[in-house]
């Protein structure tokens, strides 16, 4: 065993704990062996090879030592850190003092330019905390500083960057240069008012980007993101990120990622209906098959002109086993949504496209000529546009109520709850689960939150009888 390294590791961990290393304090950084089971007295070679590196270090003016009392020469008690001499003990076992590394992230860090507001608050402390501690934040690691650094500012470009593109290509050759002039200032306008969204983050993170290909960009290496910088990323991202409406408890690390714009691969949609788009200038038809029917986060962004034919209803299904129970007897005017748990900025998109196309009167009626049915028939008026309704089904628990109303609050505001009432819940008496204290606590603070307030009579009941029920039951 390497008992150099080991003692001063041990030291100079105790070191940067302490007072002593941001102020002049006069104590000793000790290490008492009786603490340390590397030092195995009932081991004679071993523990007088642990002696010889002690005095080793003790000639080097790196440590000093004590023995146990009447146990001269046998059994060493404590070993302390000569403090004057700090730096050598660094340079012995080749460890980088944190006050001289925090100096180097620091000069880094302040050259990173960020635009989202919550990496410039994360930036804002982590500077804050340098400066005051002088030694570098765990959040940035010792090693990986200058990695963690450089995948925050590739991030912060995926997030904004595509607006402000955007925007960039709205200004029209103007060919005075009075037009040139007046075209720069609108555009200029349009650019601000797009990085301050940024900023509030209020925009869709509509650039996405696959982890490996993020970590070739950043590193040059397809696998280093995932396997050295994602963990302390993930960290920031729970610490940092701010969405209205959004629990970042309620997401898992690819979740979190996506959120942010970095997705494991093209995210694949499902849904069950009678849509027409066009994706990338071509025309495409979604007929109304009865396993449904998927396109990727590509199609999505690319999707124009979306129109829903025949449908007065619109529905979303947390659960993927309820969503392929219910599309096999769904009625012909609806449109079934796969939603899973809490959405991606991607399925954000879909749905606010979707939301959109019925907003904006896109909703075709059936045509009579073509119409067979004559029940369907009787159900559309053709002379008037139809009302649609917008419908969740998630589970009745804290996790299926943050869904709802963040899909109603963030994008559909007539959104109504489906299969998540009281007599619902009631019904299925003989599927519920039972919660513990925890669990209780959170969902009573629910009730302090007007966003929940149609789920108030669901959740007090409960709390009383300390149940849930999961979607799957109901099928």
């Amino acid at each position: 065993m390497n008992y150099k390294d080991l003692i001063l590791n041990k030291l100079l961990d105790k070191f940067e704990k302490s007072k002593s290393y941001l102020e002049n304090v006069n104590r000793r950084i000790i290490l008492k062996l009786e603490n340390v089971k590397e030092y195995n007295i009932q081991n004679y070679e071993e523990k007088m090879l642990f002696h010889e590196i002690v005095k080793d270090l003790k000639n080097k003016g790196l440590v000093n030592f004590s023995w146990v009392k009447f146990e001269q020469e046998n059994i060493m008690n404590e070993i302390w850190l000569i403090k004057e001499n700090v730096e050598k003990a660094y340079a012995e076992i080749k460890r980088i003092n944190p006050k001289q590394n925090y100096i180097e992230i620091l000069e880094n860090l302040k050259e990173a330019n960020f635009k989202q507001e919550w990496l410039q608050i994360f930036k804002q402390d982590m500077q804050q905390y340098m400066e005051k501690f002088e030694k570098e934040n765990t959040l940035l690691g010792k090693e990986k500083h200058k990695e963690i650094i450089r995948a925050l500012q590739e991030i912060d470009w995926l997030q904004c960057s595509s607006a402000i593109a955007y925007y960039d290509k709205l200004a029209p050759k103007e060919e005075t240069e009075q037009g040139k002039a007046e075209t720069k200032g609108i555009l200029e306008d349009c650019r601000e008012e797009i990085k301050e969204e940024a900023k509030q983050s209020k925009t869709i993170a509509k650039n996405t980007m696959l982890k490996r290909i993020f970590s070739i960009k950043c590193y040059n290496n397809s696998k280093y993101f995932e396997k050295e910088v994602q963990s302390n990323l993930i960290k920031i991202i729970k610490r940092y990120y701010k969405k209205e409406n959004l629990d970042l408890t309620e997401l898992n690390d690819d979740e979190l990622l996506a959120e942010i714009g970095i997705v494991r691969y093209p995210e694949v949609l499902e849904f069950c209906g009678n849509m027409k788009c066009t994706i990338n200038g071509k025309e495409f038809e979604f007929s109304d098959v009865s396993k449904g029917s998927y396109i990727n986060s590509y199609s999505v962004l690319n999707m124009k002109n979306l129109k829903l034919i025949g449908i007065k209803k619109v529905v979303f299904i947390e659960n993927k086993t309820n969503y392929i129970s219910y599309i096999e007897n769904k009625e012909k005017d609806e449109f079934v949504i796969y939603h899973g748990g809490v959405y991606s900025p991607i399925k954000g998109e879909f749905f606010r496209k979707i939301y959109e196309a019925v907003k904006n009167n896109f909703v075709e009626i059936y045509d009579k000529k073509k119409c067979n049915n004559e029940a369907i028939q009787n159900n559309y008026d053709l002379n008037k546009k139809s009302d649609v309704g917008f419908l969740h089904w998630s589970d009745i628990d804290i996790g299926g109520f943050n869904i709802f109303t963040r899909l109603r609050d963030n994008i559909i505001e007539e959104l109504q709850p489906f299969k998540m009432d009281l007599n619902t819940l009631i019904k299925y008496k003989n599927s519920w689960q039972s919660f513990d204290k925890d669990y209780k606590s959170r969902l009573l603070k629910l009730k302090n939150d007007s966003r929940f307030e149609c789920f108030y009579d669901v959740i007090d009941f409960m709390v009383e009888k300390s149940v849930r029920l999961e979607q799957e039951s109901i099928i």
